[in-house]
Parts: C-alpha cells; structure tokens; sequence
C-alpha cells in the first residue's frame, strides 16, 4: 500500500489528479470488497439492457438456452430488420465479462448475425429472462493459487499441495504426462509444453473428472438443464450479493 501511495504522489505531482478512493464502478463494472475477495458484477449493465429491451418485467427463467436448440439451424422465417438482433447481441457480448454462464449461448447466438430468424430473437428473449433472474450474479475472487504459491515460496514456506487441474479427455492427459507431439498436436504443442513443465515441476496436478462434473463445459457445449443448475453453476464462483430484481 505504501507504493501505491507514493506512486500516486508522483503522478499527482506531474498531473492533476483526483483520487476517487477505492474502485466500486467501472465502465459498467460494480466491485464489491470484502475480507474474503472481490465481487465484479454488471448489475446496473444488465437491467439497462432489460430496460431498453421492455423486458424488465419479464418471467426469470433458470437456464440461458431453450430446451429445443435444433430450430437455431432451420433456414426459415428470416426477420425482416436484422439490426434490432445485432445491436441486442452486440450488448450482450459485454456481460459474459463477468457472466461466464452467458458465453457459449451469446457466442452461439452470434453466429446467426447476418441472417438471423425469428426464433434466433425468442432464443435472445430467452437469455434475458435467464438475466433477469439474478442480474447482480457475478464472478467471486478469492487468492489467486499460483500468487499465493509464489508468496510462500518468498517465506520460504513449503506449499501445502499443488494446484489440481480437473480433466475429462484421456487424450489431453496422456500428452500433458507423455510430451508425445506429432502433426496434429502442433498447433498446440507452445501450450502443451507450458503444463507439461507445471507438471513436472509439480505446480499442477492434473486429475480426471467425470465428463458430467466438467466445468468448463459451459464455455463450449449446451448442458443439460438440471446439470447446468445444480452442477456447474454452484460451482463455477458465481455469486449474487444483492435480492433479485
């Protein structure tokens, strides 16, 4: 903290400067502090979203996908004016900032961009009602591992355990213990050698994990809903400080 200070005292002699205090609003970013960590939400962000959208009244609903993904590929009834459907989506990819529930289904969604169909809108309609549910939901940040695996070491206190990386593809697991890279790992082969030598120097411990336990599926694949609500979410650090809107 004595730094920070002098180094704001430096700036402050240079420029005219006015310290604010602690961080709690930041281009649409709210932080929240605690003993415990820090709390980032987008709070206001997103019922400025329902607001504009006339959704703000709407029904919550528990997950951001519909049951019935395979009508976002049907090549029929296109909307007539696209634009309303970019700009809701171009608002939208700012959320998963601190919302990482809401990538893979804005990041789908967005594909649709050019030509988009009326059931691509209901798919958008859908995940506000998910942010209407919790929209002061965000990301916990608790200490970070590899800081405080650096502190100690700087103690000179030995860790008490490695850091344990869950995976659920045997093939990823085999390479990370092995270093067997050929043609079609090459593209990933800078990565590889990254955590082969985390490995090896037993900062990470990487251990296999049911592909139904996987949090990091919710970046890549539709979850079934119960998986989704009572698996991944729990887990996945989110948290809502404030009463649901």
């Amino acid at each position: 903290m004595n730094e920070i200070n002098h180094i704001k005292t430096l700036l402050h002699n240079q420029f005219q400067i006015k310290d604010l205090g602690e961080l709690k609003y930041f281009l649409g970013f709210e932080v929240a502090r605690s003993k415990k960590g820090i709390h980032l939400c987008q709070r206001k962000y997103a019922l400025d979203i329902l607001e504009e959208t006339g959704m703000l009244g709407c029904k919550p609903c528990s997950t951001p996908f519909l049951s019935n993904n395979n009508s976002l590929y049907k090549t029929e009834d296109y909307m007539n004016n696209p634009s309303d459907y970019q700009r809701l989506i171009g608002k939208l990819f700012y959320l998963p900032n601190t919302r990482p529930d809401l990538c893979f289904t804005v990041n789908l969604l967005s594909q649709f961009m050019q030509e988009p169909t009326k059931y691509h809108y209901q798919a958008l309609q859908h995940v506000l009602r998910y942010i209407k549910s919790s929209p002061s939901k965000g990301l916990f940040f608790a200490v970070d591992s590899e800081w405080l695996h650096y502190l100690l070491q700087d103690l000179e206190i030995e860790p008490i355990a490695t850091v344990v990386l869950y995976c659920d593809n045997n093939s990823t697991r085999h390479i990370a213990h092995n270093q067997s890279f050929h043609e079609r790992t090459k593209h990933i082969e800078l990565d590889c050698h990254v955590v082969c030598e985390k490995i090896q120097a037993k900062f990470l411990h990487l251990l296999p994990i049911r592909f139904e336990e996987q949090l990091a599926d919710v970046f890549t694949k539709f979850s079934h809903r119960t998986r989704f609500r009572s698996i991944i979410i729990p887990k996945f650090g989110l948290v809502n400080i404030h009463h649901p809107a």
